[in-house]
């Protein structure tokens, strides 16, 4: 084929590939792609691209398999800001300027762990079966409504449950309100909310009142109990589009009757994982299949530089440490089986953001240094936004001493710190420190409430 008919078949190629992945690579900053030993493939937002023939196979090879791989680290959409109202024990708790990491620090039973679940909800804000799911990590029973009801805030179902967030790449706001009804199946229906919706930046802060009407004809025939979820954006002129609305409806004799299916969009892929999260096979399979493995090992090998490999074999994790069998990876220290574990399950999940309750459960100390340390390299890669809870103030200091080593200064302006703790009248009150604040607290000896 003549030279100049190649390069233009090059420049087809290419600019198919534009059209179609455009928009998802006008989200990501460009360096450079190795394509081989001899030629590169370097692309640029702000200065154009440069390409050389033998690697524009290689490059639309790599450009079809972005929407089938989104691991790429230049991938930037996380959350930015939190609105939690009527959810469990928290009646309205905002949190600004998130961070790559965020640590939940507060008492038991102060609502530490409710923050995750309601992130969990609201990044898959299409699924309404993500409310049995949180409850059957607490070890409930989830066919029946009385569990779902836990979900709001005095068991009052009348109020109706808000979660708000906004996110990086967004003026918009995201918002998922969850409310309950009574009535037979099929006849119950919503009531426009007796109080003016909150808005951004509107008058009201105060979630609608839903409440039901019940269409049954006989008093004898049982009503079901259903739970709705209605999934909106609000742009920055308070203008509401709804995205997608979904059911479940419960019946006392049958348990869950009917779900409405998630439909395929996701806000943000989430993993979330329990203060008793196990060691599973079937993630570490997953990221074996999905030749993963190299993302691994690189948050595995500063606890221990001797790993060479990580393996699968009858649903047991190996690992390869250079002796003449690989060794079970339960085998070793509780820190770095608590990290593969960890993040094993977010790379097979393809997680975006990353919720660990507890994040010291079951640690030594070294373990806790090990595991936090894991977690502020996966942040500070910018891949995966994490979110964790702990009641140990030496886990913040723990948090402190490796922010203040030469491997994690440039982390230090994206860790946040929120206390979470009680007031007078019960209201759960979130405080924010940034690194620079409670690094001062901590070293000054001033008191972190």
């Amino acid at each position: 084929m003549p030279r100049n008919q190649e390069a233009k078949d090059i420049c087809q190629q290419l600019h198919s590939a534009w059209e179609r992945y455009g928009p998802l690579l006008k989200q990501l900053e460009f360096e450079c792609l190795t394509t081989d030993t001899t030629t590169d493939l370097v692309l640029s937002q702000t200065t154009g691209s440069t390409l050389s023939a033998a690697s524009c196979g290689t490059f639309s090879k790599r450009i079809s398999r972005i929407s089938a791989k989104p691991t790429l680290k230049t991938i930037q959409r996380r959350l930015k800001s939190l609105e939690i109202r009527h959810f469990k024990a928290l009646a309205d708790v905002s949190l600004d300027d998130l961070g790559s990491f965020n640590l939940l620090l507060g008492a038991n039973d102060v609502g530490k762990t409710s923050v995750l679940e309601a992130i969990f909800l609201l990044t898959g804000s299409s699924d309404i079966e993500l409310t049995t799911d949180i409850q059957a990590e607490r070890q409930l029973d989830t066919g029946s409504f009385d569990v779902v009801e836990l979900l709001f805030r005095n068991l009052n179902t009348d109020t109706s449950i808000e979660l708000s967030c906004m996110l990086s790449d967004s003026s918009e706001k995201h918002r998922l309100n969850i409310s309950a009804s009574i009535g037979k199946s099929g006849v119950a229906k919503r009531i426009a909310p007796s109080l003016k919706r909150s808005r951004f930046g509107g008058e009201s802060n105060q979630a609608p009142i839903v409440r039901s009407q019940i269409s049954s004809s006989s008093p004898s025939q049982a009503a079901s109990k259903i739970l709705y979820y209605e999934a909106e954006v609000v742009g920055s002129n308070g203008k509401e589009r709804k995205l997608s609305t979904a059911e479940l409806e419960f019946s006392a004799r049958e348990g869950i009757r009917h779900a409405t299916p998630p439909n395929e969009s996701v806000l943000i892929p989430a993993t979330f994982v329990s203060a008793h999260a196990r060691l599973e096979s079937t993630a570490f399979h997953s990221v074996v299949v999905n030749k993963l493995e190299a993302d691994l090992l690189q948050v595995l090998r500063p606890i221990n530089p001797e790993i060479v490999s990580v393996t699968v074999s009858n649903q047991t994790a190996y690992v390869d440490i250079g002796l003449k069998k690989r060794i079970p990876l339960g085998s070793f220290g509780s820190g770095l089986v608590r990290v593969a574990s960890v993040y094993s399950r977010a790379l097979s999940q393809r997680a975006k953001i990353l919720l660990i309750d507890e994040i010291e459960n079951g640690l030594h100390h070294e373990g806790v240094a090990n595991f936090l340390g894991a977690m502020l390299s996966i942040a500070n890669s910018g891949n995966i936004q994490v979110f964790a809870t702990t009641h140990r103030l030496d886990v913040l200091k723990g948090l402190q001493s490796l922010l203040q080593t030469d491997r994690f200064t440039d982390a230090r302006s994206e860790v946040k710190c929120f206390v979470l703790a009680k007031d007078k009248n019960g209201t759960v009150i979130p405080y924010k420190y940034d690194y620079e604040q409670f690094d001062h607290c901590i070293q000054n000896g001033i008191e972190i409430r």
